[in-house]
Order: structure tokens, then sequence, then C-alpha cells
């Protein structure tokens, strides 16, 4: 048990270290701009944990928690619970059905630390980010929305710009 904790603290540590630069290298592997952005979508994240309990288990306690209800789409008199679980320069938005798992729906990254690459990253023109990734599915003066995952359903990455620069990155992920 103490190893465990001690390899999370560790982890913690190294990521808190990376002074808001991504952690593996400069740019997503890929021969061209399409296999960028699908590494980009798949791969980009340094967190893998997809529930309450994982991210605690990987991250600590949050800064902050937030829970709002909703009616659930499918179960009749059931409530989905929102969940959004903050960390300083990410924030993830869970769902939680009735009688059911926490389901990741939205991960908000506002820090270069929580990228694997640090192209394109937070601060990143929206020129950086098309020569690396290609051209956006949907583009205006403040996002950059891309549709390039390699499942079967689309789960879309956005880069919100703020004066041309990349303000925040948003990975959204397929719940039904």
């Amino acid at each position: 048990m103490m190893k465990r904790i001690t390899c999370g603290i560790l982890a913690l540590l190294t990521l808190l270290g990376c002074g808001g630069e991504g952690v593996g290298g400069a740019r997503p592997p890929g021969a061209g701009a399409e296999e960028r952005c699908a590494n980009f979508v798949t791969r980009s994240l340094t967190v893998e944990a997809r529930t309450r309990t994982a991210l605690r288990e990987a991250l600590g306690a949050p800064e902050s928690v937030d829970v709002t209800t909703e009616p659930n789409r499918h179960i009749p008199d059931g409530t989905d619970s929102l969940v959004t679980v903050s960390y300083p320069g990410v924030a993830f938005s869970l769902r939680k059905p009735p009688e059911a798992d926490d389901l990741m729906e939205r991960i908000v990254v506002r820090d270069n630390r929580w990228l694997r690459w640090s192209e394109p990253g937070i601060g990143a023109t929206s020129e950086d980010v098309t020569l690396i990734l290609g051209e956006p599915a949907e583009r205006d003066a403040t996002l950059l929305r891309y549709s390039c995952s390699t499942g079967i359903v689309e789960e879309p990455v956005s880069f919100v710009l703020e004066n041309g620069r990349v303000r925040e990155i948003v990975f959204e992920f397929y719940v039904d």
C-alpha cells in the first residue's frame, strides 16, 4: 500500500514540476496532420483516470467539486448527477446515472502540464494548431474544433481561443 501511495505522490510531483510545459516532447507523433490529430485526441492527456475515485487515487483531493442534477434521459423518474472535479489547470466533468458508474463527459485543460505534448497547447496561436493538426472541422475567431478521433463515435477536441491564442482545450467524450 505504501509503495502505491509513494508512486502516486511521485507521479503528481512529476506533473507539478513540469512548469506548464507538456511532459512528452514537443508534438504528437505522426507522419501527417491527420495522424497527429488522431494521436492528440486519443493520447495527449497525462491523466487516464475517468471516475471520481480514480481521479482521487491518481491526483489526491481536488481543489473543488461541484454537483448539479438533471433528469436521466432513459430512466423515467431517474436523476443524473453532473459532477465537475477541478484541480489547478484542469476540470473533469462526469455524469453519474442512477445505479451506474461515473461517465466522463468532458475534460477542460487550462495548463500544459496536463498534456503529454507541449504543442499544440495552451498559449499556441491558431496558426500553430492548424500547422500541427491540419484544418479543423469547425472554425471561427474563438474556436477550432477537431473531429479526428479514431473511434466509432465522434469525440471532438476544441481549442478555445482568446486574442488568437489557445486559452483552453476541451476534450469531449461520448456518453448516452
